[in-house]
């Protein structure tokens, strides 16, 4: 048998420690936060393609859009179309999650 400790942290949450001391524990801690985030972008990935229509509209797409629309309608530009165009891609919750994660500092 492997020689496990439990110990409990600052939170107050015991987890069990192997001989690899407290870098090891805080290590698999990060790998199972990661895995957690992947599993739940996969599930949320699932949820919307099995989504109506209509439902993964309104989910994904036009929170955004009436933005941009709000804002086509305050500027009034020359070209709206071209002006809600750039307003979405500035404004891509999609693209914003992935520059703050690949701007979070990484774990050595």
């Amino acid at each position: 048998m492997a020689d496990v400790n439990m110990k409990t942290d600052s939170a107050g949450v015991q987890g069990a420690e192997a001989s690899g001391g407290p870098q090891n524990a805080q290590s698999k801690l990060l790998e199972a936060g990661k895995a957690e985030k992947i599993a739940l972008n996969t599930h949320a990935a699932l949820n919307t393609a099995a989504m109506p229509v209509r439902q993964y509209l309104e989910a994904t797409v036009v929170p955004i859009l009436m933005q941009g629309l709000g804002q086509v309608v305050r500027e009034r530009p020359s070209d709206p179309v071209e002006y809600l165009a750039a307003y979405l891609l500035k404004h891509n919750p999609q693209q914003q999650q992935a520059a703050a994660a690949s701007q979070a500092p990484k774990a050595s």
